[in-house]
C-alpha cells in the first residue's frame, strides 16, 4: 500500500510542479520578452520528468505527470485559445521522455555524457514528434506555416535551443533526484513530510491558477 501511496505522491507532486511553471513559466517569460519560450517549458519538464524517475521509476510515470501538468495547464487565460497544440506538446513531452528513458535506462546513471545525449535524442525526438503529429493532422495549418521548410526552421531554432537547455536541466534534474531519494533512504528523513508538501503545493498551486485565471 505504502508503494503505491508512493507513487501516487511522486506523480502529483512533479505533475504540479511542472503545471505551475506551464502557467506561471510562460507570464515571467512573456514579461522578459523571451523570443522562444517552448525550449523553456521542455527543458524544466524535461528536468521535473528525470527527477521523478531517480525518485521513483515505474512504467508510464512521465506520461501520468504529464496529463497531471496538462491538468493544471488548462487554467491558463490563454489555453482555450490553443488548447490542441499545448495538449498535444505536454503529452508528447510526456511520452516521448518515456520511450527515451527506457531506451537509455541502463546508461543513465553511467555518466553525464551518456545523459546528456539521452537529452538531444529525447529534445529533437519530441519536437519531430510534435511536428509530424501537427502535420498529419492538420495539413493545412503545417502547409500554412511553411511545409517541411519551416518544420526544419522551427526544429533548427526551437528544437536546438531547447535540446540544449536539456543536456543542462536533465543533468540537473538527475542530480536533484538522486540527492532527494538519498534523503529519503536516510532514516533521519521520514516520508510523512514529503506527503504533506506535497498536498500543499497542490492545494497552493490550485488557488493561484484558479485567482490567475478568474
Amino acid at each position: 500500500m505504502k508503494k503505491h501511496l508512493d507513487k501516487i505522491i511522486i506523480v502529483l507532486l512533479m505533475g504540479s510542479i511542472w503545471g505551475a511553471f506551464e502557467v506561471f513559466g510562460v507570464e515571467l517569460l512573456k514579461a522578459i520578452q523571451v523570443p522562444h519560450k517552448s525550449p523553456f517549458l521542455f527543458s524544466f519538464a524535461l528536468m521535473v520528468m528525470i527527477a521523478s524517475k531517480r525518485l521513483n521509476d515505474f512504467p508510464g510515470s512521465a506520461i501520468l505527470i504529464a496529463a497531471v501538468a496538462l491538468f493544471y495547464k488548462s487554467f491558463s487565460p490563454d489555453f482555450q485559445v490553443c488548447w490542441a497544440t499545448q495538449t498535444t506538446a505536454i503529452l508528447t513531452a510526456g511520452i516521448v521522455f518515456e520511450v527515451g528513458y527506457r531506451l537509455f535506462r541502463n546508461r543513465i546513471a553511467s555518466g553525464m555524457l551518456w545523459r546528456s545525449l539521452a537529452a538531444i535524442v529525447i529534445g529533437y525526438g519530441a519536437y519531430i514528434a510534435l511536428l509530424s503529429f501537427d502535420a498529419v493532422v492538420n495539413p493545412e495549418a503545417f502547409a500554412a506555416c511553411g511545409g517541411i521548410a519551416g518544420m526544419y526552421g522551427y526544429l533548427s531554432s526551437s528544437g536546438t535551443y531547447a535540446t540544449i537547455l536539456s543536456v543542462i536541466t536533465i543533468n540537473l534534474g538527475f542530480y536533484a533526484g538522486e540527492k532527494t531519494k538519498s534523503m529519503l533512504n536516510d532514516q533521519t528523513y521520514a516520508f510523512v513530510p514529503l506527503a504533506t508538501k506535497a498536498l500543499g503545493l497542490i492545494v497552493i498551486s490550485i488557488a493561484w491558477i484558479a485567482q490567475l485565471a478568474y
